[in-house]
């Protein structure tokens, strides 16, 4: 499998990066089917649909949103597309927008 893997920094409150979590957990949802659901501080995320397959978590630490993904054979080619999308949108997210 493909892994995708996005750290971030951050120097929020757990419950503000929550919040601005679901933000970016909506943005997958609606563009790449796929889902999210917390556990702790940790949503866990699986594909959908022609994303079926996709697997994996967004973290919340203490300073740092770690983001990863497994990507199934199918999505690889479309690997540097869905990582610049997601890092874009957490960078926005994170800088509050």
């Amino acid at each position: 499998m493909a892994t995708i893997e996005i750290r971030r920094s951050h120097a929020m409150p757990v419950e503000e990066l929550r919040k601005k979590v679901d933000q970016i957990s909506g943005s997958l949802e609606a563009k790449y089917a796929v889902h999210g659901r917390w556990q702790g501080d940790e949503m866990l995320l699986e594909g959908s649909g022609m994303t079926r397959g996709v697997k994996g978590r967004i973290k919340l630490e203490a300073s740092t949103v770690l983001i990863e993904l497994d990507l199934p054979l199918l999505l690889r080619p479309m690997k540097g597309q869905v990582e610049e999308s997601i890092a874009r949108k957490l960078d926005k997210v994170l800088a509050g927008g």
